[in-house]
């Protein structure tokens, strides 16, 4: 299955894929990875980086302490969830493509982008799988580019 869902990622990524010296999965926690027994964000990440000829950081995130998951948690208490809890391992340089899994309100993917940028990334560009419908008026809010709201009178 990882083959197959990847591949929908590098059908999106080929056109692009000279601009990457680096692939970064979204770390998984302590936790998650007890539970489901194997990164599956790595996995993701390994089968592109090896198609796109695109070394792989597998560890150079990681949690520095545990968050509640992030799937039990309302939008807003995602954001406040993840804030300061993933940290690089090291320096890094150019620019950066993070890997995830699913997009529900951006959280993850915004922090995990902060924390490569602090580390030296002179850019992040994200892709993932899915993206949650559910969550998209919230993300545009919080983006500052929501529709405007219509008052029904």
């Amino acid at each position: 299955l990882g083959r197959v869902l990847a591949q929908r990622m590098l059908d999106r990524l080929s056109p692009h894929s000279k601009h990457w010296p680096l692939i970064v999965p979204t770390p998984s926690s302590p936790a998650s990875l007890a539970s489901r027994g194997f990164h599956h964000t790595l996995q993701l990440a390994n089968i592109v980086g090896k198609t796109l000829r695109l070394p792989v950081a597998r560890s150079i995130l990681y949690f520095r302490t545990s968050p509640v998951p992030q799937a039990s948690l309302l939008p807003d208490a995602r954001w406040e969830n993840i804030r300061d809890t993933l940290h690089a391992r090291r320096r890094i340089a150019g620019r950066i493509l993070l890997i995830d899994d699913v997009l529900t309100t951006g959280a993850t993917l915004a922090e995990a982008g902060r924390v490569l940028q602090l580390a030296g990334a002179e850019a992040v560009d994200a892709i993932t799988l899915l993206r949650s419908t559910r969550c998209l008026n919230y993300r545009l809010a919080r983006a500052g580019l929501a529709p405007k709201q219509r008052s029904i009178a």
